[in-house]
Protein backbone atom coordinates (compact mmCIF):
# COMPACT_ATOMS: atom_id res chain seq x y z
CA UNK A 1 0.00 0.00 0.00
CA UNK A 2 1.35 3.44 -0.96
CA UNK A 3 1.34 5.79 2.04
CA UNK A 4 2.01 8.96 0.02
CA UNK A 5 1.53 10.00 -3.57
CA UNK A 6 4.63 10.84 -5.59
CA UNK A 7 3.85 14.56 -5.34
CA UNK A 8 3.58 14.40 -1.54
CA UNK A 9 6.82 12.38 -1.35
CA UNK A 10 8.49 15.09 -3.41
CA UNK A 11 7.21 17.78 -1.02
CA UNK A 12 8.53 15.85 1.99
CA UNK A 13 11.95 15.33 0.37
CA UNK A 14 12.20 19.01 -0.58
CA UNK A 15 11.24 20.06 2.94
CA UNK A 16 13.74 17.69 4.55
CA UNK A 17 16.56 18.86 2.28
CA UNK A 18 15.81 22.52 2.96
CA UNK A 19 15.49 21.91 6.69
CA UNK A 20 18.73 19.89 6.83
CA UNK A 21 20.70 22.86 5.53
CA UNK A 22 19.62 25.12 8.39
CA UNK A 23 21.85 25.27 11.50
CA UNK A 24 20.49 23.44 14.52
CA UNK A 25 19.86 26.57 16.61
CA UNK A 26 17.78 28.15 13.87
CA UNK A 27 15.56 25.05 13.69
CA UNK A 28 14.33 25.43 17.27
CA UNK A 29 10.55 25.15 17.48
CA UNK A 30 10.12 24.27 13.81
CA UNK A 31 8.90 20.93 12.43
CA UNK A 32 7.79 19.28 9.23
CA UNK A 33 4.14 18.33 8.73
CA UNK A 34 3.17 14.95 7.32
CA UNK A 35 3.05 16.38 3.81
CA UNK A 36 6.45 18.04 4.05
CA UNK A 37 5.37 21.61 4.78
CA UNK A 38 7.19 23.58 7.45
CA UNK A 39 5.39 24.36 10.70
CA UNK A 40 6.39 27.42 12.72
CA UNK A 41 6.51 27.33 16.55
CA UNK A 42 3.00 26.74 17.87
CA UNK A 43 2.07 24.74 14.80
CA UNK A 44 1.30 27.62 12.42
CA UNK A 45 1.56 26.37 8.85
CA UNK A 46 3.87 28.46 6.72
CA UNK A 47 2.19 29.57 3.53
CA UNK A 48 3.70 28.52 0.17
CA UNK A 49 4.75 32.11 -0.45
CA UNK A 50 6.77 32.18 2.77
CA UNK A 51 10.34 30.96 2.83
CA UNK A 52 12.12 29.52 5.84
CA UNK A 53 14.95 32.05 5.53
CA UNK A 54 12.50 34.95 5.57
CA UNK A 55 10.85 33.63 8.72
CA UNK A 56 13.85 32.59 10.84
CA UNK A 57 17.07 34.58 10.82
CA UNK A 58 20.36 32.87 11.63
CA UNK A 59 23.98 33.97 11.76
CA UNK A 60 26.90 32.13 13.34
CA UNK A 61 28.42 35.32 14.83
CA UNK A 62 25.07 36.16 16.42
CA UNK A 63 24.81 32.63 17.83
CA UNK A 64 28.25 32.91 19.45
CA UNK A 65 27.38 36.24 21.03
CA UNK A 66 24.06 34.99 22.40
CA UNK A 67 25.66 31.86 23.86
CA UNK A 68 28.45 33.85 25.53
CA UNK A 69 25.94 36.41 26.83
CA UNK A 70 23.96 33.61 28.48
CA UNK A 71 20.62 34.60 26.99
CA UNK A 72 18.28 31.58 26.87
CA UNK A 73 16.51 30.80 23.62
CA UNK A 74 13.21 30.02 25.34
CA UNK A 75 9.72 31.40 25.73
CA UNK A 76 10.33 32.25 29.40
CA UNK A 77 9.36 35.87 30.11
CA UNK A 78 12.14 38.38 30.73
CA UNK A 79 11.71 41.85 32.30
CA UNK A 80 8.21 40.85 33.45
CA UNK A 81 5.88 43.71 34.28
CA UNK A 82 7.95 46.33 32.48
CA UNK A 83 7.43 48.10 29.16
CA UNK A 84 10.24 45.92 27.75
CA UNK A 85 8.75 42.53 28.65
CA UNK A 86 9.89 39.94 26.13
CA UNK A 87 11.37 36.45 25.86
CA UNK A 88 14.81 35.09 25.21
CA UNK A 89 13.58 33.64 21.94
CA UNK A 90 12.52 37.10 20.74
CA UNK A 91 15.93 38.53 21.69
CA UNK A 92 17.65 35.70 19.82
CA UNK A 93 15.74 36.42 16.64
CA UNK A 94 16.29 40.19 17.04
CA UNK A 95 20.07 39.75 17.25
CA UNK A 96 20.20 37.19 14.44
CA UNK A 97 18.16 39.50 12.21
CA UNK A 98 20.29 42.54 13.07
CA UNK A 99 23.54 40.77 12.19
CA UNK A 100 22.10 39.37 8.95
CA UNK A 101 20.88 42.82 7.90
CA UNK A 102 24.05 44.65 9.02
CA UNK A 103 26.14 42.24 6.98
CA UNK A 104 23.83 42.50 3.98
CA UNK A 105 24.15 46.30 3.80
CA UNK A 106 27.91 46.32 4.46
CA UNK A 107 27.73 48.12 7.80
CA UNK A 108 29.00 45.11 9.74
CA UNK A 109 32.40 45.22 8.06
CA UNK A 110 32.99 48.86 9.03
CA UNK A 111 32.39 48.22 12.73
CA UNK A 112 35.00 47.11 15.24
CA UNK A 113 32.74 47.44 18.26
CA UNK A 114 28.99 46.78 18.61
CA UNK A 115 27.24 46.80 21.97
CA UNK A 116 23.55 45.84 21.52
CA UNK A 117 22.87 45.90 25.31
CA UNK A 118 20.57 42.90 25.40
CA UNK A 119 20.10 40.36 28.19
CA UNK A 120 19.68 42.83 31.05
CA UNK A 121 22.82 41.80 32.98
CA UNK A 122 26.27 43.30 33.44
CA UNK A 123 27.79 40.15 31.91
CA UNK A 124 25.66 40.30 28.75
CA UNK A 125 25.95 44.07 28.33
CA UNK A 126 29.73 44.18 28.51
CA UNK A 127 30.23 41.95 25.46
CA UNK A 128 31.20 43.22 22.01
CA UNK A 129 29.00 41.53 19.40
CA UNK A 130 31.93 41.56 16.98
CA UNK A 131 34.17 39.58 19.37
CA UNK A 132 32.15 38.41 22.39
CA UNK A 133 34.84 37.39 24.84
CA UNK A 134 35.79 39.07 28.10
CA UNK A 135 39.10 40.79 27.40
CA UNK A 136 40.34 44.32 26.85
CA UNK A 137 41.67 43.31 23.44
CA UNK A 138 38.14 42.24 22.42
CA UNK A 139 36.78 45.60 23.67
CA UNK A 140 34.67 44.08 26.43
CA UNK A 141 33.43 46.83 28.74
CA UNK A 142 35.20 47.56 32.01
CA UNK A 143 32.80 49.01 34.59
CA UNK A 144 34.06 51.78 36.84
CA UNK A 145 32.41 53.27 39.93
CA UNK A 146 30.22 50.37 41.00
CA UNK A 147 27.31 48.50 39.45
CA UNK A 148 25.68 50.28 36.52
CA UNK A 149 21.96 49.87 35.78
CA UNK A 150 21.14 46.97 33.47
CA UNK A 151 17.60 46.22 32.28
CA UNK A 152 15.44 45.60 29.24
CA UNK A 153 15.88 49.28 28.43
CA UNK A 154 19.64 48.89 28.02
CA UNK A 155 22.46 50.17 30.21
CA UNK A 156 22.86 53.38 32.22
CA UNK A 157 25.44 54.92 34.53
CA UNK A 158 24.35 56.98 37.53
CA UNK A 159 25.25 60.36 36.03
CA UNK A 160 27.67 61.31 38.80
CA UNK A 161 30.50 58.83 39.27
CA UNK A 162 30.11 55.81 37.00
CA UNK A 163 31.13 54.89 33.50
CA UNK A 164 32.06 51.94 31.28
CA UNK A 165 35.42 51.88 29.51
CA UNK A 166 35.21 50.35 26.02
CA UNK A 167 38.98 49.77 25.92
CA UNK A 168 38.71 51.12 22.34
CA UNK A 169 40.99 54.04 21.53
CA UNK A 170 40.22 55.83 18.25
CA UNK A 171 43.91 56.65 17.78
CA UNK A 172 44.88 52.99 18.08
CA UNK A 173 42.14 51.59 15.83
CA UNK A 174 41.27 54.13 13.11
CA UNK A 175 43.21 56.77 11.17
CA UNK A 176 42.61 59.89 9.15
CA UNK A 177 42.72 57.69 6.07
CA UNK A 178 40.13 55.16 7.27
CA UNK A 179 37.78 57.76 8.71
CA UNK A 180 35.60 57.02 11.70
CA UNK A 181 31.96 56.20 12.46
CA UNK A 182 29.74 55.80 15.49
CA UNK A 183 26.08 55.10 16.14
CA UNK A 184 24.30 55.72 19.43
CA UNK A 185 20.73 54.66 20.19
CA UNK A 186 19.74 56.46 23.36
CA UNK A 187 16.66 55.26 25.20
CA UNK A 188 16.61 58.24 27.61
CA UNK A 189 15.72 60.14 29.68
CA UNK A 190 18.32 62.86 30.32
CA UNK A 191 18.14 66.33 31.84
CA UNK A 192 19.55 68.62 29.10
CA UNK A 193 22.86 69.93 30.46
CA UNK A 194 26.38 69.49 29.14
CA UNK A 195 26.37 65.67 29.22
CA UNK A 196 27.85 63.04 26.94
CA UNK A 197 26.53 59.53 26.31
CA UNK A 198 30.03 58.47 25.27
CA UNK A 199 33.25 60.07 24.19
CA UNK A 200 36.99 60.42 23.77
CA UNK A 201 38.39 63.95 23.79
CA UNK A 202 41.83 65.44 23.21
CA UNK A 203 40.99 68.95 22.01
CA UNK A 204 38.47 70.79 19.82
CA UNK A 205 39.76 69.13 16.65
CA UNK A 206 40.43 65.71 18.14
CA UNK A 207 37.32 64.21 19.68
CA UNK A 208 34.65 61.58 19.17
CA UNK A 209 31.47 62.02 21.20
CA UNK A 210 27.69 62.37 21.17
CA UNK A 211 25.44 64.23 23.58
CA UNK A 212 21.95 63.47 22.20
CA UNK A 213 20.19 65.99 24.48
CA UNK A 214 22.90 68.49 25.40
CA UNK A 215 23.08 72.04 26.86
CA UNK A 216 20.66 73.97 29.07
CA UNK A 217 18.84 76.01 26.44
CA UNK A 218 16.19 73.62 25.22
CA UNK A 219 18.54 70.86 24.21
CA UNK A 220 20.56 70.11 21.09
CA UNK A 221 22.27 67.11 19.56
CA UNK A 222 25.94 67.93 20.19
CA UNK A 223 28.52 65.73 18.52
CA UNK A 224 32.08 65.49 17.34
CA UNK A 225 34.04 63.26 15.01
CA UNK A 226 37.47 64.93 15.07
CA UNK A 227 35.75 68.34 15.36
CA UNK A 228 32.91 69.48 17.64
CA UNK A 229 29.66 70.61 16.05
CA UNK A 230 26.11 71.34 17.25
CA UNK A 231 23.35 69.50 15.45
CA UNK A 232 19.60 69.91 15.36
CA UNK A 233 17.39 70.95 18.26
CA UNK A 234 16.69 68.07 20.61
CA UNK A 235 13.65 67.53 22.82
CA UNK A 236 14.69 64.07 24.04
CA UNK A 237 17.70 61.80 24.41
CA UNK A 238 15.55 58.94 23.11
CA UNK A 239 16.93 59.00 19.57
CA UNK A 240 19.44 57.44 17.19
CA UNK A 241 22.46 59.60 16.33
CA UNK A 242 24.87 58.33 13.68
CA UNK A 243 28.15 59.90 12.58
CA UNK A 244 30.42 58.94 9.71
CA UNK A 245 33.53 61.00 9.04
CA UNK A 246 34.89 60.00 5.66
CA UNK A 247 38.58 59.24 5.28
CA UNK A 248 40.87 61.99 4.05
CA UNK A 249 43.91 64.06 5.00
CA UNK A 250 43.72 66.79 6.15
CA UNK A 251 40.11 67.44 5.04
CA UNK A 252 37.09 65.14 4.95
CA UNK A 253 33.32 65.30 5.15
CA UNK A 254 31.38 64.47 8.31
CA UNK A 255 27.84 63.19 7.77
CA UNK A 256 25.66 63.43 10.93
CA UNK A 257 22.24 61.75 11.14
CA UNK A 258 19.47 61.92 13.73
CA UNK A 259 16.86 59.15 13.45
CA UNK A 260 18.13 58.45 9.97
CA UNK A 261 17.80 62.04 8.73
CA UNK A 262 20.84 64.14 7.85
CA UNK A 263 21.27 66.95 10.37
CA UNK A 264 22.23 70.53 9.59
CA UNK A 265 22.07 72.08 6.16
CA UNK A 266 21.84 68.77 4.37
CA UNK A 267 24.98 69.61 2.37
CA UNK A 268 27.98 68.75 4.58
CA UNK A 269 31.29 70.22 3.44
CA UNK A 270 34.84 68.99 3.93
CA UNK A 271 36.54 70.39 7.02
CA UNK A 272 40.04 70.11 8.40
CA UNK A 273 40.68 67.64 11.18
CA UNK A 274 43.60 66.30 13.13
CA UNK A 275 44.41 62.69 13.96
CA UNK A 276 41.93 60.64 16.05
CA UNK A 277 41.95 61.18 19.83
CA UNK A 278 43.99 58.87 22.05
CA UNK A 279 41.79 58.31 25.16
CA UNK A 280 39.64 55.21 25.25
CA UNK A 281 35.98 55.86 24.47
CA UNK A 282 34.01 55.75 27.71
CA UNK A 283 30.24 55.29 28.01
CA UNK A 284 28.39 57.52 30.44
CA UNK A 285 30.93 60.35 30.40
CA UNK A 286 33.48 62.11 28.19
CA UNK A 287 37.03 60.77 28.65
CA UNK A 288 39.57 63.61 28.51
CA UNK A 289 43.22 63.26 27.52
CA UNK A 290 44.18 64.42 31.01
CA UNK A 291 42.46 61.35 32.45
CA UNK A 292 39.71 63.47 33.96
CA UNK A 293 36.04 62.80 33.17
CA UNK A 294 33.52 65.41 32.06
CA UNK A 295 29.76 65.57 31.48
CA UNK A 296 28.41 62.55 33.35
CA UNK A 297 25.36 61.09 31.60
CA UNK A 298 22.49 59.28 33.34
CA UNK A 299 20.41 58.21 30.34
CA UNK A 300 19.88 54.63 29.23
CA UNK A 301 21.65 53.48 26.08
CA UNK A 302 20.22 50.73 23.90
CA UNK A 303 23.00 50.44 21.33
CA UNK A 304 26.47 51.75 20.50
CA UNK A 305 28.86 50.96 17.68
CA UNK A 306 32.29 52.27 16.71
CA UNK A 307 34.50 51.74 13.69
CA UNK A 308 35.83 53.10 10.42
CA UNK A 309 33.86 55.37 8.11
CA UNK A 310 30.73 54.00 6.45
CA UNK A 311 30.00 54.83 2.83
CA UNK A 312 27.08 57.27 2.79
CA UNK A 313 24.94 54.73 0.92
CA UNK A 314 25.17 52.41 3.94
CA UNK A 315 23.98 54.96 6.51
CA UNK A 316 20.25 54.54 5.90
CA UNK A 317 20.08 50.70 5.74
CA UNK A 318 22.34 50.48 8.79
CA UNK A 319 20.05 52.86 10.67
CA UNK A 320 17.06 50.72 9.63
CA UNK A 321 18.80 47.60 10.96
CA UNK A 322 19.56 49.28 14.30
CA UNK A 323 16.07 50.77 14.58
CA UNK A 324 14.44 47.44 13.74
CA UNK A 325 16.48 45.82 16.52
CA UNK A 326 15.36 48.45 19.02
CA UNK A 327 11.74 48.22 17.85
CA UNK A 328 11.72 44.45 18.37
CA UNK A 329 13.07 45.05 21.88
CA UNK A 330 10.26 47.63 22.52
CA UNK A 331 12.64 50.53 23.05
CA UNK A 332 12.30 52.39 19.74
CA UNK A 333 12.26 56.18 19.48
CA UNK A 334 9.04 58.00 18.57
Amino acid sequence: MRLFTSSVRALILAGLLAFAGVPEEARAGYALSSNGQLLAPGGRLLMPSESYAATVFYDADAATFLANAGIPNTSAVMYAGTAYETTGAVIHQAIHRFVVEAKACGGWDTKQVIYPFVGGTDTAHRLNLKNPVVSNAAFALTYVGGTLSHSGRGMAANGTSQWADTNWSPNANVTQATGISACLYGTGPVTPTDKYAFGSYHDSSRGLFIGPHNSTSGGVVFYGAYGAQPGTASTTAHRCVMLTRQGGTPNSVLYPYSNGVLMGSGTPTATAHAVPPTPNVTIGVLNLSSGEKYGYYEGFIGYLDLGTAMPVAIAWPMYVAVHTLQTTLKRQHA
